[in-house]
């Protein structure tokens, strides 16, 4: 084989100076059939010699020839479609070489290949997901997949559904995932609320497979406080927290003397978690200055504070 595309497979056949049976005698005639078991699906003549004859008396080898075979048209048997889904399958390809001598005699031999059929795209789509799976991680929710094939794949999406929310969002922004990519981390996700995911592959024609749904989740809410982003800041920040259960909820802020600067938060809230945004102000109104500034946050019993640092 010198090169093969989804339309063209080129062959090379190189006739060789047996001494035994081609010393003296010139090849005149050369076939090169190729066919699975059902049907033929190429012939090769050459009645002139083409390739370049073994001269008579000679020992030296033919010239090597060089064929181009159309791929385009393959016999349907070549294809099978259990379900849904449309598969090929290799297949066994055996070209008979025959030739003869200057005297009549005929000489025959034969070489099998195993050819991968061309890929329609209007007929051929990758198998059925071979296993699909999240779980939780590090910074999220980790989707894992396998294709028991992947022919013919531009990519992938990751589609996720709260379990409280009626509709669904692909997760991964800027594209799809690439084609040899076997996971996502989904880290837009929040303890509580359960996940379901499904994974589609996107085909060479733009339309996609779904795989079946798989759900996670982050587990319950811990109640916690988190460090403030950015840290150090100007003129804004943006602290984070957790409730584990509804509770009063307190969340205020000190400087290095330990007197209260602003009150963020003062009130019930519920299992979740909460982003708060403080602009550097005091309870007037008025802008504090560059400083290092303690953020407490008080749920229940819980008593937890931090650090961070205003820079102007």
């Amino acid at each position: 084989t010198v090169s093969r595309t989804d339309t063209e497979w080129t062959v090379r056949f190189n006739v060789t100076n047996d001494v035994t049976r081609l010393q003296g005698a010139e090849v005149v005639n050369f076939n090169a059939t190729m066919s699975t078991t059902a049907d033929t699906v190429a012939t090769i003549t050459d009645p002139d010699c083409a390739y370049g004859d073994i001269q008579a008396d000679s020992t030296v080898d033919g010239d090597p020839d060089q064929y181009v075979i159309d791929l385009s048209q393959w016999p349907d048997t070549v294809w099978v479609q259990p379900d849904s889904f449309v598969v090929s399958t290799d297949f066994l390809v055996r070209i008979n070489y025959a030739w003869e001598d200057v005297c009549g005699n005929t000489y025959t031999a034969a070489k099998n290949r195993w050819l991968d059929p061309p890929a329609p795209p209007s007929l051929y789509s990758p198998v059925a997901f071979a296993d699909v799976n999240a779980a939780r991680v590090a910074g999220g929710i980790e989707i894992k997949w396998n294709l028991a094939a992947d022919e013919l794949i531009d990519g992938f999406n990751v589609y996720r559904q709260r379990h409280d929310q009626t509709s669904e969002i692909r997760i991964n922004g800027g594209g799809p995932i690439g084609r040899t990519q076997r996971s996502y981390i989904d880290n837009d996700v929040e303890p509580g609320p359960k996940y379901r995911y499904s994974v589609a592959v996107i085909l060479s024609d733009g339309t996609e497979q779904r795989s079946p749904a798989v759900n996670a989740s982050l587990g319950a809410y811990v109640t916690r406080l988190d460090q403030n982003r950015p840290n150090p800041f100007n003129p804004t920040t943006q602290i984070g927290y957790q409730v584990a259960n509804d509770r009063r909820v307190t969340l205020k802020i000190y400087d290095v003397k330990g007197a209260l600067v602003r009150e963020l938060v003062d009130g019930v809230q519920s299992a979740g978690a909460y982003t708060v945004t403080w602009n550097g102000t005091n309870s007037a109104g008025q802008a504090v200055s560059t400083g290092v500034y303690f953020y407490r946050l008080t749920v229940g019993k819980f008593v937890q504070t931090r650090r961070m640092v205003l820079l102007k």
